[in-house]
């Protein structure tokens, strides 16, 4: 039975399933599966996103939990680095890891055999599990800078399982390198991902599921899956497909997603959070900014940024934010600084809504 759905429905129903609501009392790595990896381009970004998916962990004790945690960060879906698990990251190679990158056609362009530099890659990695940056680009002397130019060895290699980085590193100078994930069946791993992300990330649609792969739906063979075990919407002549067993929660006061949060990157049509201020979240060239969501509903953008001793904070609302909300903000905001080793710092409300420009 199809039941309809409408966008209100839709935004609390996303936020639910992705543990935004009901913070998980999971571990931090049953935590990663479920979303089926988290988006890592900006590795503190990364660990706040999945912080707020936590109810269990004190921030103070945050990072060492992480770092005790079976985390690992990998080049993944659209061939940027996500956090996650031995399982997790296995799904993912099975399912992408036979695919091309960009990386061939760049070494040919600048006269490199890719094969050579794939079994020297390889041959290293056997004799080095454990390296560095320094010592991969001692080992590939002139041809390094041509090589590892927006990490393409490194990211060809872990997009085929043999090679992943520390959950926790600030920066990608320490590499694993591991022999390549065994392969699993496809089409039941892609039937697992499927009814995975609709039940994480529903009610949604094959759109926006093929979105988030970075995969087309005839790749991902969704007319061959059994969704059965799912619940299915419709809303504005789409079918939305869902978990079985939820409807929407009450929504919690305050939600602050930060950049690249696995929902401001999980749907094609993003008109499900915002129809007035997209361009003001996702802007060209694949930036996406944090944002603050007030009983469900978008309230603004906000970034930090961290000093020696502080945690800053500056928020672009577009409407008026009253003080029992900003205390939440400052609450929030304070849990993120002890994580980073901080004080709370100063918030600035700019924008429309304050009549600042931001």
């Amino acid at each position: 039975m199809t039941n309809t759905i409408t966008q209100t429905e839709i935004r609390h129903l996303r936020l639910q399933n992705s543990l935004l609501v009901n913070p998980a009392n999971r571990t931090l790595a049953q935590t990663v599966d479920h979303l089926l990896g988290i988006q890592a381009q900006y590795g503190n970004a990364a660990l706040l996103n999945l912080y707020n998916r936590i109810d269990n962990i004190a921030p103070q004790d945050f990072q060492t939990a992480v770092q005790a945690s079976p985390i690992v960060k990998a080049w993944g879906n659209r061939q940027t680095l996500h956090l996650f698990t031995q399982r997790s990251w296995q799904e993912f190679v099975t399912i992408f890891g036979d695919r091309a990158t960009w990386v061939t056609k760049h070494l040919r362009e600048n006269n490199i055999d890719p094969q050579e530099a794939f079994d020297h890659f390889h041959t290293f990695g056997q004799a080095h599990p454990h390296f560095t940056r320094d010592e991969l680009f001692a080992e590939f002397g002139e041809q390094a800078p041509i090589l590892f130019t927006w990490s393409a060895l490194l990211l060809d290699e872990s997009m085929h399982g043999r090679l992943y980085l520390p959950a926790i590193a600030a920066t990608n100078t320490s590499f694993t390198a591991c022999p390549p994930v065994p392969q699993q069946s496809l089409l039941p791993t892609l039937q697992r991902y499927a009814i995975a992300y609709f039940t994480a990330y529903g009610s949604a649609t094959f759109q926006d599921y093929a979105h988030f792969a970075g995969l087309s739906q005839t790749t991902l063979h969704l007319t061959e899956m059994d969704l059965s075990s799912l619940a299915t919407f419709e809303y504005d002549g789409k079918t939305y497909y869902g978990s079985t067993d939820n409807v929407p929660a009450k929504m919690p006061a305050l939600i602050m997603l930060c950049k690249f949060d696995p929902l401001l990157i999980g749907y094609a049509d993003k008109t499900w959070l915002t129809t007035k201020h997209q361009k003001k979240i996702w802007h060209t060239g694949g930036q996406i900014e944090p944002v603050i969501l007030i009983d469900g509903d978008l309230y603004g953008t906000w970034r930090y940024q961290l000093t020696t001793k502080k945690l800053n904070a500056t928020v672009d609302a577009y409407k008026i934010i009253n003080k029992q909300r900003k205390r939440l903000i400052e609450r929030r905001l304070a849990e993120y600084a002890t994580i980073f080793g901080r004080e709370p710092g100063k918030i600035t409300y700019a924008g429309k809504a304050y009549g600042v420009k931001s």
